[in-house]
């Protein structure tokens, strides 16, 4: 796992013209004898590598520079120098100011965050450059820019002092139980190893006692050309090692030997075997098996390749097996996985991992579940069906990823290069190795997938860990959870039989009629617009790719309902997937549907319920198949619903207790509904609603309301609009669009009054701070409160956390309704510990007076215009989708942005400025964290 963070720097001083000749380390497929793709890979005379890889249809290019130096190189008094060292290189060089750069990517479209950013692990630290429209020029100076941050940072002091309590706060952000629990498992995971012990963040004691020297001295030790790999794929120019040649070839390694390699520890599985560890607050629980034994680290190699396509068999078979278990005892269990692991780069143990979620405090038994399901598989093994169904589920996943392998996009192709750069895994070929695994698939039978999982599970030397780890009040010693797992073995288990899963098909009904009412084709895509008898409607885009996304809108939404009753659709988007179908209940189209690629996700907006799925091209019809069921036989099982409301003030009320859901459902909604009603179900309104209110909202939605679909992908455009008629089409006659005028009576947020709210959190504490603007029913009103919102971004940052270090995360936000009038906050969110609530409301009110009395300058807008501009021409397809969905001519407001964003001025930005920044009119939301 690589946790975001900065580091870079080299040389403070210019390198020698010269530089003397390095041996560069080797690529991992070099000591392997696989297939790789034909991406370029090659060393400078220095030392340093490079690896390059053109991809197709690609406009952007993703540069990375990887540097072999982390958490684990770092010495007993430089705990966490080599983040601090990351915050102090973004400070800039003599030839590349903070401003400079700041401006560079503005200009040329880069987002800070996912565009401009690095991240840091406790081996290697990678930098990242995404280059929007990549050419010859922009790549150049990309590669300039990595070259002074890295090898000619400034280093100052004073950067130093800055520094400090920004990483203070970005070290409390990212504190809390559920790193806490993470922490754990990594440690017990990984015993004696020094990467589970790393803090890659260091501590405030830590970070107060470096002093520049220290970090210049690191710097010098580390940053050297033979410990750097720059990998580039995407929209990569021609001569590209030229262009990399003249950056980093007169880059020399300083005077004296190499630094040697790390403390790595050793692993020592036999070391604290059990843990049970508490973590108050966590999101969940999980209860792991650990059965590993020491092994040393291999490349893949091609017998490697046999060997593992036969445990995956093993695996898959037992996945299903453990999905079935979760399926059958929903009191005890929400998940269950199992999967292999290791031997890798930082972890020399190979074995498998078995993941499981209990209910509640039922670990006891979900330990026993699951310990007799793996029982049963070795003392009685696999049944040929269950062999030949996983076996399947493996053949399909390899047919999908070879054929996306040939439109691989170039973040793909980034990760797999970089992956090589580290050491850690081979960028092979999927397409010439898959014949590898298939050849071993042809012959396995259920002896071979038994004996393959004995080995894996039963080595010698192999070892049993056990640990629970998470927010559970009343929970065993280690031992007591060694007893129970010993206790569970005096059960008896039955040999698995398959039970047979009746077929899910649906008649295909006759021909639809339909007309094409409108086709748009550029250069982005071509889009039909079809229109069927029935009155349902059809947007599809015949993109690239080997998926395809349906959207099913039914127009209406919250907006159908009274304001009051709000609550009705908080509670269907929550129960209508959980209710199943007439035929088959949830469990049943779980297994149904195990190893198939088609999936169906709920949202009810304020405009519209949305059915989405995200399916493999060959699993279309069964994809739309499955949308229709919900439309026509929703299941509405009493139990089911029952079985939600009991869950339901659990789940709220950790909800309520987080940040995120503190506001949601106790902040927002006092702002915006008068009582703060209607938004979210709260747990009384849930326990007395019924099943049949429920339906008599929902069900004339699913089977009259307007009908909106979107797919994207799925080929020939007539393939596509025939197999959505046969489906679709065959529906009952939609409604008409309605106004729904009488719903949209509801309370604007509260003008002309200040009020603060101290609200509970479960763990991290913050600070928001809310102005009620209006709605972005007028499309280039929401487009300009956006804008606004992106100034103030700046702002709020360079203040709150590049001068006063209070906060690393600040978020500001618009968000405007597009159906309600009036509705609408300007929010400014800011993760911090309590004891500077007042400070960090201080510094943003303040930076809103700023705003208020000097306004928007030309300048300062066009560096938040410049990559909302590139957004704007990479988000074509959503933006269409959702414009068209919502019941307009998304293309035409797609365009009608692009023209908004060429003419705005600071004019119009600054009257919203003055209309709906006033400081005496925000609401002030505080959430402290309540005592453990």
């Amino acid at each position: 796992m690589r946790i975001p963070l900065l580091v870079l720097a080299l040389l403070p001083h210019l390198a020698p013209l010269a530089p003397a000749q390095v041996e560069p380390e080797p690529w991992p497929h070099e000591q392997s004898d696989l297939g790789t793709h034909p991406a370029v890979r090659a060393a400078l005379p220095n030392g340093m590598r490079y690896a390059y890889a053109r991809t197709i249809g690609d406009d952007r290019a993703r540069i990375w520079l990887n540097v072999a130096v982390g958490g684990l190189h770092e010495g007993p008094e430089e705990d966490g120098l080599a983040h601090l060292l990351e915050h102090l290189v973004f400070r800039g060089t003599e030839n590349w100011s903070t401003e400079r750069v700041d401006r560079w990517a503005a200009e040329n479209g880069l987002i800070s965050g996912p565009d401009l950013n690095a991240f840091t692990s406790d081996r290697n630290t990678i930098y990242l450059l995404d280059i929007p429209r990549a050419n010859e020029r922009r790549v150049r100076e990309a590669l300039e820019i990595l070259r002074e941050l890295t090898t000619r940072p400034l280093l100052r002091a004073q950067d130093l002092d800055l520094e400090r309590p920004i990483v203070d706060a970005e070290e409390s952000e990212r504190s809390g139980p559920d790193a806490d629990a993470a922490q754990s498992f990594e440690r017990w995971s990984m015993p004696g190893l020094r990467s589970a012990q790393v803090s890659i963040l260091g501590s405030e004691a830590s970070r107060a006692a470096v002093d520049i020297e220290a970090v210049r001295a690191f710097h010098r030790r580390w940053y050297r050309p033979e410990r750097m790999t720059l990998v580039m794929a995407g929209g990569v120019p021609d001569g590209v090692s030229d262009l990399i040649e003249q950056a980093f070839a007169d880059f020399a390694a300083p005077d004296g030997p190499a630094p040697g390699p790390p403390d790595e520890g050793h692993l020592d599985l036999t070391r604290s075997p059990d843990l049970v560890s508490q973590h108050p607050g966590c999101a969940a629980t999980s209860l792991y098996v650990l059965r590993a034994r020491p092994a040393p680290f291999v490349y893949l190699t091609r017998e490697r390749i046999g060997r593992e396509a036969v445990e995956a068999v093993a695996l898959t078979a037992i996945g299903r097996r453990l999905d079935a278990l979760v399926a059958a005892h929903p009191d005890t269990l929400s998940a269950a996985s199992i999967g292999r692991i290791g031997p890798g780069l930082g972890y020399p143990a190979l074995g498998v991992l078995i993941d499981v979620a209990p209910k509640d405090e039922r670990w006891h038994r979900a330990m026993a579940l699951v310990e007799q399901a793996l029982r049963s598989v070795r003392e009685h093994g696999f049944s040929e069906e269950e062999v030949g169904a996983a076996t399947a589920d493996i053949l399909r996943g390899y047919g999908q990823a070879t054929r996306e392998e040939r439109t691989r996009q170039f973040d793909e192709a980034a990760d797999w290069i970089l992956s090589e750069a580290q050491g850690e895994l081979i960028d092979y070929e999927l397409s010439s190795t898959t014949d590898l695994s298939e050849a071993a698939l042809a012959e396995v039978d259920a002896a071979r997938a038994l004996a393959s999982f004995l080995e894996l599970w039963e080595g010698e030397g192999s070892v049993t860990r056990l640990a629970l780890i998470g927010d559970f009040p009343d929970g065993p010693s280690a031992a007591g959870l060694r007893a129970a797992w010993n206790e569970s073995q005096r059960a008896s288990v039955q040999a698995h039989s398959l039970e047979e899963l009746p077929e899910f098909a649906h008649p295909t009904p006759p021909d639809a009629s339909y007309e094409v009412f409108r086709t748009y084709k550029d250069q982005n895509a071509e889009l039909s617009w079809t229109v069927y008898a029935n009155g349902v409607e059809l947007l599809h885009s015949a993109q690239q790719g080997q998926r395809v996304t349906v959207g099913v809108y039914l127009r209406g939404g919250r907006r159908g309902l009274p304001v009051e009753r709000w609550d009705v659709a908080h509670v269907a988007e929550a129960t209508l997937l959980r209710l199943g179908l007439e035929g088959h209940p949830t469990d049943e189209l779980d297994r149904m549907f195990s190893g198939r690629d088609v999936s169906v996700e709920l949202e009810v907006r304020s405009d519209a319920i949305l059915l989405r799925a995200n399916a493999a091209h060959e699993e279309l019809v069964m994809q739309l198949d499955l949308l229709v069921a919900f439309l026509k036989h929703s299941g509405w099982r009493q139990e089911d619903f029952d079985d939600w409301r009991s869950r339901y003030r659990e789940d709220w009320e950790y909800i309520a207790s987080t940040p995120e859901g503190t506001t949601a459902v106790r902040f927002y909604p006092e702002l915006l509904i008068d009582g703060g009603k209607g938004v979210v179900a709260d747990p009384d309104r849930a326990d007395a609603m019924t099943l049949d209110e429920l339906r008599g909202w929902v069900e004339p939605e699913l089977q009259t309301a307007p009908l909106r679909i979107a797919v994207w992908g799925g080929g020939d455009a007539e393939e596509v609009r025939d197999l959505v008629g046969r489906r679709f089409g065959a529906l009952p006659e939609r409604a008409q669009p309605r106004l729904f005028v009488s719903s949209l009576r509801t309370s604007a947020p509260r003008h002309g009054v200040r009020r603060t709210y101290e609200l509970p959190a479960a763990s991290n504490a913050a600070v928001v701070l809310a102005f009620p603007t209006t709605d972005a029913r007028v499309p280039s009103r929401g487009w300009g409160l956006t804008l606004l919102a992106d100034v103030l971004q700046v702002r709020v940052e360079q203040r709150v956390r590049e001068q006063l270090g209070l906060s690393y995360g600040p978020v500001v936000e618009s968000n405007a309704s597009r159906v309600f009038p009036k509705i609408g906050l300007l929010t400014i969110s800011v993760p911090a510990a309590a004891e500077v609530h007042d400070a960090v409301e201080e510094a943003c009110l303040e930076v809103v007076r700023e705003l208020v009395e000097q306004g928007v300058g030309g300048e300062e807008l066009e560096r938040v215009l410049a990559p909302r501009r590139v957004a704007w021409s990479e988000r074509y397809w959503m933006d269409v989708l959702d414009g068209y969905a919502g019941g307009g001519d998304g293309y035409q407001d797609w365009l009608d942005e692009g023209s908004f964003l060429d003419a705005v001025g600071p004019s119009r930005i600054n009257r919203y400025v003055r209309q709906y920044l006033d400081p005496e009119k925000v609401s002030v939301a505080r959430m402290i964290p309540k005592e453990k």
